[in-house]
This record gives C-alpha cells, sequence and structure tokens, in this order.
C-alpha cells in the first residue's frame, strides 16, 4: 500500500479523500486507510460526520423524489398488469389522486424547500439542473456504449483503446441526445 505523503492537517476531507484515491484507487484498502486518516484527526472527523449526514438526508430527499414521482397507483390497483388503466367513478378517481399524488411535497434541490413553496425562479433553477445532470448522465452513457462497441466480450478497454482514442470518444459523445 502506498502511503499517502502529504501532512493530514494540511488537508480538507475532500482533499484528503483526493489523495487516497490517487494513490490507491477505490477499493476496500483506501476506504480504511481514509477512515484511519479520518478517525486520527477531530476535524476531519467532524467534516465526516458532517459530510455524511448531508449525504443521507440528500438520499431521504432522492427517495421521497423518487415516490411522489412513482406516486402509488401500481400499489392500488388502478394500473393494471398490463399497464393498463381501470375505470373507476369520479369520486373515486378524487379519493386515488389524493392518495397517489403529493407533488406539492416534492423536495427541491436546496434540501429545504417543498414545491408548495417555491418560487418561479426557485422551479426554473432546479429545472436547469435536472437538465445539466441529465445531459451529463446522457454524455456520460453514450460514452460507455461508444467505448464498449468494438469490444468482444473477453477484451478489457486497455487492449482496444488508447488515451488518445477515448478522449476522441469523450468529444464525440459532446451532445447527446436527450
Amino acid at each position: 500500500m502506498v502511503e499517502t505523503e502529504v501532512k493530514v492537517e494540511t488537508l480538507t476531507l475532500h482533499e484528503l479523500a483526493s489523495c487516497i484515491y490517487d494513490d490507491l484507487g477505490a477499493d476496500d484498502a483506501a476506504v480504511q486507510h481514509l477512515a484511519e486518516k479520518i478517525k486520527a484527526d477531530e476535524d476531519l472527523m467532524e467534516s465526516a460526520i458532517n459530510f455524511v449526514a448531508l449525504d443521507l438526508l440528500g438520499a431521504a430527499m432522492r427517495r421521497d423524489r423518487d415516490k411522489i414521482k412513482r406516486g402509488g397507483a401500481d400499489k392500488l390497483g388502478i394500473i393494471g398488469v398490463n399497464g393498463e388503466v381501470k375505470s373507476y367513478s369520479a369520486d373515486q378517481q378524487d379519493a386515488i389522486q389524493i392518495a397517489c399524488t403529493r407533488f406539492l411535497s416534492w423536495p427541491m434541490m436546496d434540501r429545504t424547500t417543498k414545491l408548495r413553496n417555491a418560487t418561479k425562479e426557485h422551479i426554473m433553477d432546479d429545472g436547469e439542473r435536472f437538465r445539466r445532470m441529465a445531459h451529463g448522465h446522457a454524455r456520460s452513457a453514450m460514452f460507455l456504449r461508444l467505448v464498449a462497441e468494438p469490444m468482444s466480450a473477453e477484451q478489457t478497454v486497455k487492449d482496444v483503446w488508447s488515451e488518445k482514442h477515448l478522449a476522441d470518444l469523450w468529444l464525440t459523445a459532446k451532445n447527446p441526445v436527450l
């Protein structure tokens, strides 16, 4: 194992993680090494706890948003096995709609505001952030498809591509269709 040479006292949590990643990658040994460095430094420990708390709350927010997007129609039997929408009276539909959706509770990206209290500017900003994330994910997906395309099942990337060719593929994937 390569020892991270930089003094821990001079690094932020993210800088330390970057140094260890550069030296060791992201395997179990690197995780253990980072954990030991964090445990040995009170300030890093506090930063790590805050980071983990924020990450866990973000994950809870994303789960909440996913639940809202899925609704509950499938769980209530509104959607049939083949995806057909079953027929209900107007009163039943209203009750189902209330039970299935909570779009006003949609968590905004600032982690404190719900859609019900968001301004137009706030909504437009979040929409733009989602668009940029979608574009980034679409570009990564296109890049990986381009990398995999000429490969046989037993080949590795280093057998087929040079760093220069991979950089060219990344540029090719610059404007994926969303």
